[in-house]
């Protein structure tokens, strides 16, 4: 295994353990995002960190079908 792939792994097994923690920031991040454009683009920014959220949720499930 390369220490790439060693660093993929620790990281996945990270946010697996902390995935609150994970969504808590992305949506701290799009709410500052939200006030800093006044509002003006909610709804694409929810949809951006909605996808966020769902693309942690996915880390991992490539490898588990290569395998």
């Amino acid at each position: 295994m390369s220490s790439f792939d060693n660093m993929k792994d620790q990281g996945e097994d990270f946010l697996e353990q902390h995935r609150d923690q994970a969504d808590a920031g992305i949506d701290k991040a799009g709410d500052a995002i939200d006030e800093h454009t006044g509002g003006e683009h909610s709804e694409q920014i929810d949809q951006g960190a909605q996808r966020a959220k769902d693309a942690l949720g996915n880390l991992g499930q490539d490898d588990a079908a290569q395998s």
